[in-house]
Parts: C-alpha cells; sequence; structure tokens
C-alpha cells in the first residue's frame, strides 16, 4: 500500500514539472500589430545560426492602443525570422524607402531587452 502511494506521489510530481516546463518554453504570446513605422533596419552577425538571420528591426507602433507591452508612440526591436527570407527583406526595404507603413505578426519575448520574432510582414 505504500508503495502505491509513493509512486502515485512520483507520478503526480513529474506531471507538474513537465507542465511547469512546457509553460515556460512558451513565448509570451503572438501579436498583431496593423500600423507600425520602420525606424531602423540594420544586421547582426552574432546572431547567425539562430531563429533569426540576424536582421534587426526597429519598429515605430503607429495603431494609437498599447498591444501587450508595446504602448502607441513607442519603439520595439524586433528580429526577422528565417522563414520570411528575401521577401521579407524586400518588404522591409521597400516600406523603409517609401515610409509606408508596414503590417506585421510577431511573437513577443516578454522582455524589453530580448528583440521579439517578427513571423510576418506586409505593405499596410
Amino acid at each position: 500500500m505504500k508503495r502505491n502511494y509513493r509512486v502515485q506521489l512520483m507520478v503526480k510530481c513529474i506531471l507538474i514539472a513537465v507542465v511547469l516546463a512546457m509553460i515556460s518554453a512558451v513565448p509570451a504570446f503572438s501579436a498583431t500589430c496593423g500600423n507600425a513605422s520602420i525606424k531602423l533596419v540594420g544586421k547582426d552577425t552574432s546572431l547567425a545560426g539562430t531563429t533569426s538571420d540576424g536582421l534587426l528591426v526597429n519598429l515605430q507602433n503607429d495603431t494609437g492602443a498599447a498591444i501587450g507591452t508595446w504602448g502607441p508612440g513607442q519603439e520595439k526591436a524586433f528580429l526577422m525570422s528565417k522563414n520570411l527570407g528575401d521577401q521579407g527583406y524586400a518588404t522591409l526595404l521597400t516600406a523603409r524607402s517609401l515610409t509606408k507603413p508596414v503590417w506585421i505578426v510577431y511573437t513577443d519575448s516578454g522582455s524589453n531587452t530580448v528583440p521579439s520574432l517578427i513571423t510576418t510582414i506586409m505593405l499596410y
């Protein structure tokens, strides 16, 4: 009887640990910004081999409303997802050169010091 109780307790502890690990591995949230202006585009070669190709982008939230922790009128640092490839880069450069806003979907890093990851980008 005592052995069954210990096994049940151990299984519960393992399940709790797995659930907590899964929760902590999930990014803060995914969000959409329908009107952002490009302030800076640059390359960070130290990010080679990560989920980003190292393309850094500073965007300003021009929606007039806060999106998570990104307040209206505030600038935020982003990384471009590798999946966007040359088309994402071309969209950024086109928007920047024409001073057009962009529409993005991003995964928020939940941090003001770690850039968020842009997963979708289009001209607005």
